[in-house]
């Protein structure tokens, strides 16, 4: 049986939770809310890219068994609607690919009007999985197909 992950969308801790959380003098937000929960969502990613090396601080920042789940580009998904985005996806996955082993999930937000279908660019997302996953042989193992 797979574990369960729990996360929420991003690791703003409001101040009305700040006591479920360890105090500030812990680490940085992110460090906090590791401490509680196992995965977050980056959603971020789907409005800017982010550089490699913040990425990397990003998992510097949370212990080994954490997993984030970032966002597929909006210029993938609802500009380009998963057609013609080798280049794109190159970027992102050279840029949260900087995430190693804690790279747990690539979320995919399509807009409501892209209907899937035989034609729908299945392909490039099946590309995604595979450079993304590249990174953490281990975890793409574990995935199913």
């Amino acid at each position: 049986m797979q574990p369960v992950t729990i996360g929420i969308a991003g690791w703003a801790l409001p101040r009305a939770d700040a006591e479920l959380f360890p105090p500030a003098g812990f680490g940085s937000n992110l460090a906090r809310y590791a401490a509680v929960f196992d995965a977050v969502e980056i959603n971020s990613s789907f409005f800017r890219p982010h550089r490699p090396e913040t990425y990397e601080r990003w998992a510097d920042s949370v212990p080994a068994g954490f997993r984030f789940a970032v966002k597929l580009p909006r210029s993938v998904t609802h500009e380009k609607r998963l057609q013609d985005v080798e280049a794109e996806l190159d970027r992102f996955a050279a840029e949260a690919g900087a995430l190693g082993e804690k790279l747990g999930w690539i979320l995919v937000q399509t807009p409501p009007s892209l209907r899937f279908g035989s034609s729908s660019g299945g392909s490039p997302l099946r590309r995604t999985r595979r450079t993304l996953w590249h990174q953490a042989p281990r975890r793409r193992a574990a995935r199913p197909s």
